[in-house]
């Protein structure tokens, strides 16, 4: 029997099924005789039958059936007989009325494509252009064998270009055009092609690939593309699905490196969209890529229909109850379509957590957190059954507690609800709250999900991100080894610092000029830098500010003193511009990523920018003259965040004794209202006021600390 045949007795066989039919003996082509068709025909037949052997009857009937019982059992003999004689004795064995192919040393393409490495892989039909036309049945079973694999293929191809999606959209958008060559009436190969492409920026390409695909369904078949397929190319049209984080396609750096932690991304949105509730929490140190991520799963998510809510909490935030609740209903929830199906009690207090809900619905007071969750549960019950739903808080780590707990609690009791709650959490944070911890802990357990880390970048992957944006964005001047290798060294892995310095390159000569010289050729890293990563950060973006008009400079030097968050009247009355010219110098900035709306109101994109704005753009007069005008307007305010603010300008404007008094007032408020991080704010405040100040004590600026220990 086979078993019993030792290998090295046999030479080694190779079957090749795909594309024309191929034999070899030891990689050499064998015998002429053997190359025969019915001999090729029979090694196959046999490779592909369960236990590598058939019974002789059922031979002559798939081979041989034109001829008699007698003349077909001497035309298998004889085929037999060369096999034997070109591939070796035992290769072929009669065992009774079965033949049988000896599977010692034996290696057939077609049974190879069963394991999961090879899905996608094959090239060329099975048995391409290889007939018989004296056996119609095997010419049957050859059809039938290469509608099956090629089905089996197409979608190997499709699941390895929805992992390619992940990496490169050019890549993946290649693997679709491959699958409608193969199958021009698959959806969901143009499905894959027009989301490649319009991820790309390239909308045009998309819906071209739409019209051609139906046109081809009606020319051939006198078909339509489906509803699902339409509802696609509505939105790459209508670019809504853009509108998630207002992005601009052509300046977003390539999203590299990380695949597994991209892919695990995204296989979890995927998962969400027809197998929800699921959660994905995204954590990464400052500068590595969490809201960039954010972004991509927003836009997939938008994309695939979804109804999308994005949030980014300020620390400033973690303090006000209900806070980031009240912000995912304004930046989305609370239009939704399907929001009329809600229970009409259940809209009643989330109209009293969103006052901009109580013209529709009458506000009623929650009972409790559970009360909350129960209402959210209800609220995203009724939407979900029309679309999808991706909730987005960006920094979760600065939301307040109470939102984070009912939407903990929310999303454990839902069940078989299309919905996607996105976090990002920023490591090494302090005062990180508690229900944020338990959210992590509860992913994989109460809660299906996924909990991903981002790494720094690579060299590799550095070298790989300033490669493919030298290519589009005009460095074709720079060597982009060594530039690789500068920028890596310089950003420390961050991928914010480093799209920032690439950035500068565009715009700054010397900055490209700098990069293009070090390191030297045939120098290592240890060579001394030029200056260090802050002056390069500083000058980077200051090369960008340049492209600005002169209205929308005089708005971002403005804004630098007043904080993270864009206050737009307070903005008009230092500048001295009319609402109009601020509302359009507003829109250039978030043109350029100087600033971004997180769905109700405007901030830097990252802290650093205002700082560096101001340190580059302003004099020490002109900072004087714009805190001291910011202090007048914000005096006649009575919100707490105004309150904060002033006490921030004033002790950097005039610190001392009455500055310090005021924060320290401010903070009692705060610590009064429950407002924990705007206590710390002014007490920061007042914290400078000494360092900055003369003659003032620390008594009562300590006894605020224990308090606020005791109640964080």
């Amino acid at each position: 029997m086979a078993s019993e045949t030792p290998i090295e007795s046999l030479p080694h066989l190779e079957i090749g099924c795909f594309g024309a039919p191929a034999v070899k003996v030891n990689g050499a082509e064998p015998p002429p005789d053997i190359v025969w068709r019915k001999n090729v025909a029979l090694l196959v037949y046999l490779a592909m039958s369960p236990g590598l052997s058939r019974t002789r009857e059922h031979l002559l009937g798939m081979l041989w059936p034109e001829k008699s019982e007698e003349k077909a059992r001497h035309s298998l003999n004889e085929a037999v007989r060369r096999l034997r004689s070109g591939l070796g004795r035992e290769r072929i064995i009669s065992s009774g009325e079965k033949v049988i192919l000896n599977s010692q040393a034996l290696s057939v393409d077609a049974g190879e494509l069963s394991t999961d490495q090879n899905q996608g892989a094959v090239r060329g039909d099975f048995l391409e252009g290889f007939y018989l036309d004296d056996a119609p049945e095997f010419d049957e079973w050859t059809s039938r064998q290469r509608d099956r694999f090629q089905r089996r293929n197409i979608e190997g191809m499709l699941e390895k270009g929805e992992l390619l999606i992940a990496s490169s959209y050019a890549q993946a958008r290649e693997m679709a055009g491959e699958v409608l060559q193969r199958d021009p009436h698959s959806e969901r190969g143009v499905s894959l092609y027009m989301r490649a492409a319009a991820l790309s920026g390239d909308t045009s390409g998309a819906l071209v690939a739409f019209n051609r695909f139906g046109t081809r369904l009606k020319d051939r078949i006198g078909e339509t593309p489906s509803r699902e397929i339409n509802a696609l190319a509505d939105r790459i049209r209508r670019e809504n699905w853009r509108r998630a984080h207002g992005r601009d396609v052509g300046t977003e750096p390539p999203l590299v490196g990380r695949t597994e932690e991209h892919q695990a991304a995204f296989a979890t949105l995927s998962e969400g969209l027809t197998a929800g509730p699921i959660c994905l929490a995204i954590s990464s140190e400052p500068g590595m890529g969490r809201t960039r991520l954010v972004s991509t799963c927003l836009e997939r998510l938008a994309l695939e229909g979804a109804i999308v809510a994005n949030v980014r909490p300020l620390e400033s935030d973690g303090g006000a109850p209900w806070s980031t609740i009240r912000s995912l209903l304004r930046s989305g929830l609370g239009d939704a379509p399907g929001l009329a199906g809600t229970d009409p009690a259940s809209l009643g207090v989330l109209a009293s957590i969103d006052p901009s809900l109580a013209d529709r619905f009458k506000p009623v007071e929650p009972r409790d957190h559970a009360h909350v969750a129960s209402c959210l549960a209800s609220l995203v019950e009724a939407i979900a059954e029309d679309s999808p739903i991706a909730l987005a808080i960006d920094d979760a780590h600065f939301a307040d507690g109470a939102s984070l707990g009912a939407l903990v609690s929310m999303m454990a009791r839902l069940e078989a609800v299309p919905i996607i709650l996105i976090v990002s959490i920023g490591l090494f944070r302090d005062n990180t709250p508690r229900e944020l911890t338990n959210l992590e802990g509860e992913i994989g357990r109460s809660i299906p999900g996924t909990v991903i880390s981002l790494p720094p970048l690579s060299e590799s992957d550095m070298a790989e991100l300033v490669t493919r944006w030298a290519g589009r964005n005009n460095l074709d001047g720079a060597d982009p080894k060594r530039l690789a290798r500068r920028i890596a060294y310089e950003a420390g892995g961050s991928p914010f610092l480093a799209v920032e310095l690439l950035r500068g390159l565009e715009k700054a000569s010397s900055l490209r000029q700098d990069a293009e010289v070090w390191p030297a050729p045939n120098q290592t890293l240890e060579s001394p830098l030029p200056f260090q990563m802050p002056a390069l950060v500083r000058r980077a973006i200051a090369a960008r500010i340049v492209d600005l008009d002169e209205v929308s400079r005089k708005v971002l030097c403005t804004a630098s003193v007043g904080g993270e968050v864009l206050d737009l009247d307070l903005l008009s009355q230092l500048s001295g511009l009319d609402e109009f010219a601020v509302d359009q110098a507003i829109a250039s900035l978030e043109r350029h990523r100087f600033i971004e709306f997180d769905g109700h109101r405007y901030l830097f994109a990252a802290p650093v920018i205002g700082d560096v704005v101001m340190q580059e753009c302003l004099t020490r007069g002109e900072k004087q003259r714009l805190r001291l005008g910011a202090i007048k307007v914000l005096s006649g305010r009575e919100d707490l965040d105004s309150k904060v603010l002033f006490a921030e300008l004033l002790g950097a404007a005039d610190p001392g004794e009455s500055s310090f008094d005021h924060a320290v007032a401010v903070a009692e408020a705060a610590l009064a209202g429950g407002s924990l991080r705007a206590a710390k704010r002014a007490m920061v405040a007042a914290q400078r006021s000494i360092d900055r100040g003369h003659g003032v004590g620390l008594d009562k600026l300590n006894q605020l600390r224990e308090i606020l220990d005791e109640e964080g």
